[in-house]
């Protein structure tokens, strides 16, 4: 019984990870403006809706969690990681030419000191966020056994 149990809850964890990974934060969204996007620069509307839905929908929800301990360390992290640059870019960021999120130009302009504090620390916060999911996404396949896909 106790190997039927396991053999469930891996099948449970490796359909969590798959929705994740491939629905919930996309990789190539993660990786595009967690990882390659300045701050300094506007970015796309939907690029941050991903963290704020992930942080609003699921980042609260008691079902949403793996039974491995490891896999759910991780998740809890990138949690906190992700509700932290959502609060940070709620502070700083503002909707600007109607698809996209940025700084305000009277902010860089008139307060260049705080603009360039408020900037690094998005940018930081985000480095985060990717450096928790790639060992998420890295160490999730190796346990749950997913090959590659596109």
């Amino acid at each position: 019984m106790n190997k039927k149990n396991n053999c469930r809850k891996e099948a449970i964890d490796k359909e969590l990870f798959i929705k994740i990974k491939n629905e919930i934060l996309p990789s190539e969204i993660i990786r595009i403006s967690m990882k390659e996007h300045d701050f300094g620069d506007k970015f796309l509307c939907e690029n941050h809706d991903v963290l704020r839905k992930f942080n609003d929908d699921y980042g609260k929800r008691p079902d949403f969690e793996f039974f491995d301990p490891e896999l759910e360390k991780l998740l809890i992290e990138l949690k906190n990681k992700i509700a932290n640059f959502i609060a940070l870019s709620g502070r700083y960021l503002f909707v600007i030419d109607k698809n996209y999120y940025g700084f305000r130009r009277e902010f860089r302009d008139n307060f260049p000191e705080r603009y360039g504090k408020a900037r690094k620390s998005l940018n930081e916060s985000a480095s985060a966020i990717w450096e928790i999911y790639e060992t998420f996404i890295k160490l999730s396949r190796k346990k749950l056994l997913v090959s590659f896909e596109e």
